[in-house]
């Protein structure tokens, strides 16, 4: 039973490093791609995305935990953060080493005409 324990508390790290990691998304990366004249819609918008999801996940677990048990709820959980890595990874532009003018006009793409 300990040995039980003690992997429900490790795969229940893993999910908050996972989580944590994934805030920065939210919080920082749209500040740089998005340009000024966006940049507080843009931040409000994924602010309000990550809200939804904040509320759905609130409900959805508990309801997971009663129908399925701890290690389905925590997999499903790695699993969305498994997927949205790397789709994160390909679809956000990489802002290093660029100032914020610079990187909105690299997450807008090239400029036609």
């Amino acid at each position: 039973m300990a040995a039980l324990d003690a992997r429900r508390r490790g795969g229940f790290l893993f999910f908050i490093f996972l989580n944590a990691a994934s805030s920065a998304l939210t919080a920082v990366h749209p500040l740089e791609v998005f340009p000024i004249s966006l940049r507080a819609t843009g931040a409000g918008f994924a602010t309000a995305m990550s809200r939804v999801g904040a509320a759905v996940v609130t409900f959805l677990p508990p309801m997971g935990l009663d129908r399925f048990g701890v290690e389905f709820v925590l997999l499903v959980g790695a699993g969305v953060l498994a997927v949205g890595g790397p789709v994160s990874q390909v679809l956000a532009p990489e802002t290093t080493d660029l100032d914020l003018a610079k990187a909105a006009r690299t997450a807008r793409g090239p400029v036609n005409g």
